[in-house]
């Protein structure tokens, strides 16, 4: 019991060693899209809809569709610019 559980933890250690930085560029996203939308609500109302609000999204599958996007150009942009900083540091051979 105790020798499988330290090999599963070793895998795991492995794992996220090896999708270090893929890891690292989600985290980024999800928490750069948690503020987006907190900020959104709290400003603008987008998801309730208030006074004189042209734009709301008040169905499940309108604020899916949005969230979705949103992660989406996110994960995109940040992917870009991870991509060029991970190529820049491995040319260095920085860590």
């Amino acid at each position: 019991m105790i020798i499988t559980a330290r090999k599963s933890m070793f895998n795991l250690k492995e794992t996220v060693w090896r999708y270090h930085r893929l890891i690292a560029i989600l985290t980024a996203v999800i928490i750069v899209n948690i503020f987006e939308l907190v900020l959104l609500y709290y400003k603008y109302d987008i998801f309730t809809g208030g006074f004189l609000q042209p734009f709301s999204y008040k169905s499940i599958s309108e604020r899916f569709i949005f969230v979705f996007l949103s992660l989406l150009f996110d994960l995109s942009l940040c992917g870009i610019l991870a991509s060029f900083w991970f190529y820049i540091s491995n040319k260095f051979k920085k860590k």
